[in-house]
């Protein structure tokens, strides 16, 4: 299928979507799902828990830096992030050489930041728009609802 040509995070974020600024405690970047740390009174990391429960943090493009969904986070930069409501839709990192992914999947933490498709752990978003990338060297975006 073909990529998803958008050129925010934010695709279909309703009024209640709130949006935070954090320190990135390391490199990330847009589409990654986030989690607070505890290193610092306002920083974020990767969220590291495969299949684990998340609070829905989502880096988002550097638009107050002229940056785009395409620029990675340095550790010590400012993070933009939105916090999107249930039925939300947003771009996601799915990883490189990730099985293919159809609207019938559902998503969850793949532990590095992406998302991989629902095995065990605690579903998080519903697949929007089909993407194959089994065979790509890189990672790719995924349109996806929040569940």
């Amino acid at each position: 299928m073909a990529q998803t040509a958008a050129n925010t995070i934010r695709l279909n974020c309703g009024i209640a979507a709130r949006h935070v600024e954090m320190i990135a405690d390391a490199a990330l970047s847009p589409g990654y799902l986030c989690r607070r740390t505890t290193t610092g009174a306002n920083t974020c990391a990767k969220h590291a828990t495969a299949g684990g429960i998340a609070e829905c943090l989502i880096a988002c493009e550097d638009v107050l830096r002229s940056k785009t969904i395409d620029d990675a986070y340095a550790a010590d930069d400012p993070v933009q992030l939105v916090i999107p409501q249930k039925g939300d839709i947003v771009l996601l990192k799915l990883a490189a050489a990730a099985t293919a992914v159809t609207r019938a999947h559902t998503l969850e933490s793949a532990g590095d930041g992406t998302v991989r498709i629902y095995a065990a752990g605690v579903r998080l978003f519903q697949v929007v728009e089909a993407v194959d990338n089994s065979a790509g060297a890189t990672e790719v975006f995924v349109k996806a609802a929040v569940l």
